[in-house]
């Protein structure tokens, strides 16, 4: 019999729900369990092609983006890469002897006893010599003179410097060997090239951080580091060479390989290090030829810069340059016309030539034996305080026999040459307290030399120039 009961309304919707509910929730749940698979199937495929992509870059050896200098030659087989400092001596290059950390000269190989002395000189190419052996550098010079002195049972100098080094990589060298050298006296000459030079798309200490980054990550994303958008400095001029160009007009790069205020800061933090560990600091200012001023007076910015934190963190300071002009104007007349050329002093627009290195030496030797390392401007007295010898030579044959008279208070005495016939000749020899000198040439041979003694002051008057040649 037919029900006529009426069905109330949450029945009907019951009803209603588990008629209809039941199909669609099923639909929906095989939707949802599609829709995630695929989705799982393009993740896993990405996935695959990223890893794939990886293997690519990395076997090809692509997107791992080189950092191009414009005052460093890597194909000239000189150095090599290195991760923190961003390259060292190539161990196998033939123009220089590197020693285990990658630089020029002596490195420890035992913890320092006493009574050794060791000296760290700080710096590029300058300090490193560039142009003159390593026993001409004014580091080794310096060693070599303290080396003289009675007390001194041995000296010993290390060169943290290597051409194209900026204070980045400096003061890296620093924080990583600081305490392992624990020199007695540390030296900065820094600010004379490198760190105003323009950069390429990135500052130093970006480039070690990109290079850190690039080993530590995928290769993938070096290559979406590379792309402009994504670069800060994406609007400079990306061709090394015009970066180059612009900046032989004398024109100071916008963005520099070591931005002013990090040059600062970057001197400030190596004082700290050295002072930290128990040395004794002054800041060298680089002697440059006064016509590399001219055309680049950016020099004087981090000029200026040094004097500042010499200043700010009670630092001694001692000029180099003034020492040179001093020394120069002291010179005969004829070797202050080589010196007005730039071919005596400097072996190019920025280097001490041996000479040079020899006035910077002998004029710190003066600073520290007198023990006066004390935060103040240590200029070169430009009255000499010691005689001018009087010079005479004799020859026989190809020998010449050079001799002067003695001074009183000299320690030891410099002879100067260069050849009247040539713009590339030019040298000395530290005699110490000897007063004579034999000098083997050769036919056709024109020399100008000159000699000036030396003591615990300082150095003194220069002779007269006299010339030995072989000509009849």
């Amino acid at each position: 019999m037919k029900d006529d009961r009426p069905v109330s309304s949450a029945s009907a919707q019951r009803s209603t729900r588990g008629s209809t509910g039941g199909p669609a929730a099923k639909a929906t749940g095989t939707g949802k369990r599609s829709l995630a698979g695929r989705l799982t199937i393009v993740i896993i495929s990405l996935l695959l092609s990223m890893v794939a992509c990886e293997g690519l870059l990395r076997w090809l050896d692509l997107a791992d983006e080189e950092c191009q200098f414009v005052s460093v030659d890597f194909d000239a087989k000189t150095f090599t890469f290195d991760p923190d400092r961003l390259w060292r001596l190539d161990p196998d290059c033939v123009n220089y002897q590197a020693n285990e950390q990658g630089l020029r000269g002596w490195w420890p190989d035992a913890p320092k006893a006493p009574p050794e002395m060791r000296i760290v000189c700080v710096g590029d190419s300058c300090t490193f010599g560039t142009g003159v052996r390593l026993d001409q550098t004014y580091g080794m010079q310096l060693a070599a003179r303290l080396q003289r002195e009675p007390e001194q049972q041995s000296v010993q100098c290390a060169l943290f410097a290597l051409p194209g080094y900026s204070t980045y990589q400096d003061a890296v060298l620093l924080e990583q060997h600081i305490n392992t050298l624990q020199p007695d006296v540390t030296l900065f000459y820094c600010g004379a090239w490198n760190d105003y030079l323009p950069a390429w798309r990135r500052t130093d200490a970006e480039w070690a951080q990109h290079y850190k980054q690039a080993n530590s990550g995928m290769r993938l994303a070096a290559l979406w580091r590379r792309l402009p958008m994504n670069q800060e400095n994406a609007d400079l001029d990306e061709d090394p060479q015009r970066l180059l160009e612009t900046f032989e007009q004398g024109i100071a790069p916008r963005l520099r390989r070591v931005q002013l205020p990090q040059y600062a800061t970057n001197l400030r933090h190596m004082i700290a290090l050295a002072k930290a560990a128990g040395s004794e600091v002054a800041i060298v200012l680089p002697a440059i030829p006064a016509a590399t001023v001219t055309k680049y007076p950016i020099v004087l910015e981090y000029r200026m810069a040094s004097q500042a934190v010499a200043q700010e963190t009670d630092t001694a300071l001692f000029d180099a340059g003034l020492a040179i002009s001093t020394f120069e104007a002291r010179l005969p007349p004829d070797f202050q016309q080589r010196a007005a050329n730039g071919k005596l002093s400097f072996s190019d627009w920025v280097h001490p030539s041996a000479i040079g290195h020899g006035v910077i030496a002998r004029a710190l030797h003066a600073m520290l034996s007198s023990q006066d390392l004390t935060p103040s401007d240590h200029t070169p007295s430009e009255a000499p305080l010691l005689a001018a010898p009087a010079l005479d030579f004799k020859r026989q044959g190809l020998q010449a026999t050079l001799s002067w008279t003695e001074v009183a208070g000299a320690q030891g005495y410099v002879v100067y040459y260069y050849e009247a016939n040539s713009t590339e000749i030019s040298g000395y020899f530290d005699v110490a307290a000897a007063k004579n000198l034999t000098m083997d040439l050769w036919k056709g041979v024109r020399f100008h030399v000159c000699v000036q003694a030396y003591g615990e002051a300082g150095a003194g008057a220069i002779s007269s120039s006299t010339t030995v040649t072989t000509d009849s």
